[in-house]
């Protein structure tokens, strides 16, 4: 499946908005963003990513974790 190659390479790649796009489009079945916390842990909770690229993704994004829009 083209997507699930994509986040391989995402994830390889260290690329955390990348990785939250493609997150995204797999997870969220809503027409509204998903929050960063709840893609990435999707991801976690399928195998996509480990516990620590979880963590490093947390950084990374600070504030904007749980941010879903206003």
């Amino acid at each position: 499946m083209y997507i699930d190659e994509s986040i391989k390479e995402a994830v390889k790649n260290k690329n955390f908005p990348e990785m939250y796009r493609l997150f995204e489009r797999k997870y969220n079945t809503y027409p509204v963003q998903m929050a960063r916390s709840e893609a990435f842990g999707n991801a976690l909770n399928e195998g996509y990513i480990t516990d620590e690229l979880y963590h490093e993704a947390r950084k990374y994004y600070g504030n904007l974790w749980n941010y879903v829009g206003d």
